[in-house]
């Protein structure tokens, strides 16, 4: 699988059954990648403890008696063994060849499951949320990597969640101290998702799509952050069309945070790019060249100014318009630390 391959599957490589006393847990191997030693302090780290094991299947017994431990990563070499509350797939700034990382699929005690994958629930974790939102009784209202599988589709997804403020979807999830990820991708890559849920993705417009049919309405949330420092910006009722129509949006009002606006960057006035067809540098619609000028896919006008936003173009490029920038109320600020795209059910 690619650097630019959403981690979606699983690889079915297993780690032995477990057992401590009358407790039986199962374990799936995943994958390993490299990020920098600033990506463990973004949200989704989920980081819970570390201790040693001489093998990985010691490892995944110690986790499997950790509460809430529900994915490990071993060192062969160093026979280090960390333990985290949810996730796939695992990272490291260093020696990743040495590392293993496996998932767990549950822990049993007799015939319930104890613990399941966040995402699922039930007595053999036999059934599944269908977004954040939906989520948001069931777990600790904490940021967490999650399985949902929207009720319009019959893929099981692996999401970010914030299971507080009603249960928060992430569409888009950018920050500076990950690798940076390339959004100016394919019109099938902004479809189908892009990127690593533990560092900077896009969970991809048909996944958004299939969100957005599991409730009657639900509201948009920009979020962008300078060294702690947020802004953020709410649109409500927000719909999508299908991928036939281009996935035009629309929506019912918007509202800033009382404290701290964003700005509205994409419905305002002769600006507004509500009603308009996305666009990727092999499918533009804008008729100005706008995705390869910002670097990104996005919704723009058919005019030269394109947007008056810019989540998904690049840190540090040269010029301000491909360079991540939300104009309204936010100026000509670009050094963020954070970007975020979230859905939440109203």
């Amino acid at each position: 699988m690619s650097r630019h391959s959403m981690p979606l599957l699983l690889i079915a490589t297993m780690l032995p059954m477990l057992t401590h006393g009358f407790v039986e847990s199962k374990y799936l191997k995943t994958r390993v990648f490299y990020e920098p030693s600033g990506c463990e302090e973004n949200i989704f780290y989920n980081y819970l403890k570390t201790t040693t094991s001489s093998t990985p299947s010691s490892c995944g017994l110690q986790c499997s008696t950790t509460t809430d431990c529900r994915r490990i990563m071993f060192d062969r070499k160093t026979k280090i063994c960390l333990m985290f509350e949810s996730g796939e797939n695992c990272f490291h700034h260093e020696n990743i060849e040495d590392k293993d990382c496996y998932r767990l699929r549950y822990v049993a005690s007799g015939q319930n499951y104890t613990r399941c994958p966040i995402g699922y629930y039930g007595d053999t974790c036999q059934n599944i949320i269908e977004d954040c939102s939906d989520g948001f009784n069931r777990f600790r209202p904490v940021q967490l990597i999650s399985y949902i599988k929207p009720a319009a589709s019959d893929k099981v997804l692996v999401a970010n969640c914030h299971f507080n403020w009603d249960g928060m979807t992430y569409v888009q999830y950018r920050f500076s101290k990950c690798l940076e990820e390339d959004f100016n991708r394919t019109w099938t890559e902004y479809v189908n998702g892009f990127g690593h849920n533990h560092g900077e993705h896009w969970l991809g417009l048909q996944n958004m799509y299939n969100i957005l049919q599991n409730y009657d309405s639900y509201k948009l949330q920009i979020y962008l952050s300078i060294n702690g420092q947020g802004w953020q910006h709410y649109y409500y009722s927000f719909h999508l069309q299908n991928e036939t129509s281009a996935f035009r949006f629309s929506k019912s009002r918007i509202k800033g945070h009382s404290e701290f606006p964003a700005g509205d960057s994409l419905t305002n006035g002769s600006y507004s790019l509500e009603g308009r067809p996305f666009s990727t540098y092999d499918r533009d619609q804008s008729n100005n060249d706008c995705p390869d000028r910002f670097k990104g896919g996005w919704w723009y006008l058919d005019d030269p100014v394109c947007s008056r936003g810019n989540l998904n173009g690049r840190r540090n490029a040269t010029n301000f318009e491909s360079r991540i920038h939300w104009l309204d109320n936010l100026g000509t600020l670009t050094d963020f630390s954070e970007v975020q795209i979230r859905l939440t059910r109203e």
